[in-house]
């Protein structure tokens, strides 16, 4: 069974790796705006679709909770277009924002199969010069210098699990690789590149910030964006986001043989004696994935990368480097985090340790959730 399972993650974890499961010309290519209530009101997106797939999908407009719902839809559109499609985990704590991006997606995709588009995407898309900050002040005549956020880290210098993609030297990690094929030949060239950071100033609306050309080039870091100042009489602040090279989507399979397909923030991290590496993150005890890991499921990890740019990931055609990671869980590693009775702290259980309890034992526990420690056993590379 367990080999059976295995079979099955790797063959879902290229699947996810390479695109969305569409029958070829299911949709109308073009855009369709969809909207389900959220919390606080109705989620507006925006879905591209191809003829087989999901292309992006975006925001229109939302109201949710600041801090918890935007950050659930932004979560569930990343794990839709990992996925390809609309069957993924929710979010924990934002139930009810989360089945609404789902439901609105699922409402595109039905418009999609009918050709109710809302425009016809053309068969060839227009190459447009996007007008620059820089550019704005200089035909206002203000004295401004652009300076690239990322120059020091072209060749990616980092600080901790840093290894070169083509010698493994320590110290550094190279995001072009001018050799012929994949980039991510080994665990390490993947801790190497999880751990790289691209900085990305952006303009966004803000009550407190600056209407005017003038005003916006003398704010601070003002010479790190390269985006243009919305220039429309609006108030605006710079905004610094800190991206990553890429996204992983973790996949376990359940009780059934049935796969689950979830998106974590991983780290990626080297052991002491240089040569294997553990990936790690927290998964919320109610989920399917915790569930599965408790059980013994083997986990695949599809991890891919996005052009880290800009402050939107772009969909699943921008990926340019990628591959599939075989994982064991580390039961000694892994830590499960109590739900503790009132007046008493919590406390941490190696899964290990969980499982030789006996069931009464376990069932008197509640747990929060599981810092799950897996060990990279094999890597496939991708593109």
């Amino acid at each position: 069974m367990k080999r059976r399972a295995l079979s099955t993650l790797m063959a879902l974890s290229l699947f996810c790796a390479g695109g969305a499961a569409m029958a070829d010309g299911a949709y109308t290519p073009g855009t369709y705006t969809v909207s389900a209530d959220g919390n606080n009101g109705a989620i507006t997106l925006r879905v591209e679709m191809t003829a087989d797939a999901i292309a992006d999908i975006k925001v229109v407009s939302q109201s949710e909770t600041a801090g918890l719902g935007d950050v659930a839809i932004d979560k569930m559109i990343e794990a839709i277009l990992v996925a390809g499609n609309t069957d993924v985990d929710t979010v924990s704590q934002a139930t009810v924002s989360s089945e609404a991006v789902i439901a609105a997606v699922n409402a595109a995709l039905s418009r999609a199969e009918k050709g109710e588009v809302d425009t016809v995407a053309s068969p060839v898309a227009e190459a447009a010069t996007e007008e620059t900050f820089a550019d704005q002040c200089k035909a206002a005549g203000i004295d401004f210098t652009y300076e690239d956020p990322n120059a020091s880290i072209y060749d990616f210098q980092t600080t901790d699990a840093a290894v070169d993609v083509i010698t493994h030297a320590s110290g550094k990690a190279k995001y072009v690789d001018e050799t012929d094929g994949p980039c991510i030949r080994t665990p390490l060239d993947l801790a190497a590149r999880s751990a790289v950071k691209v900085k990305v100033y952006y303009w966004i609306a803000d009550e407190n910030g600056v209407s005017t050309l003038e005003e916006a080039a003398k704010l601070e870091n003002a010479q790190y964006v390269s985006v243009p100042f919305p220039n429309d009489g609006g108030k605006y602040a710079i905004k610094l986001q800190s991206n990553g090279l890429g996204t992983n989507t973790v996949v376990t399979i359940d009780e059934n043989n049935e796969p689950t397909v979830a998106i974590f923030g991983l780290k990626y991290t080297v052991d002491e004696n240089g040569t294997d590496v553990y990936t790690s993150c927290a998964v919320m005890a109610e989920t399917a994935t915790y569930r599965n890991l408790i059980a013994g499921s083997p986990i695949v990890i599809s991890y891919y990368e996005y052009n880290p740019f800009t402050e939107k990931k772009i969909g699943i055609g921008a990926r340019n480097a990628g591959a599939r990671v075989q994982c064991e869980l580390d039961q000694q590693r892994s830590m499960l985090t109590t739900i503790p009775a009132e007046g008493e702290t919590a406390q941490k259980i190696s899964v290990a340790d969980y499982l030789a309890m006996d069931e009464d034992a376990r069932n008197a526990i509640q747990i929060k959730y599981i810092t799950m420690v897996a060990k990279v056993v094999a890597l496939y590379s991708i593109g």
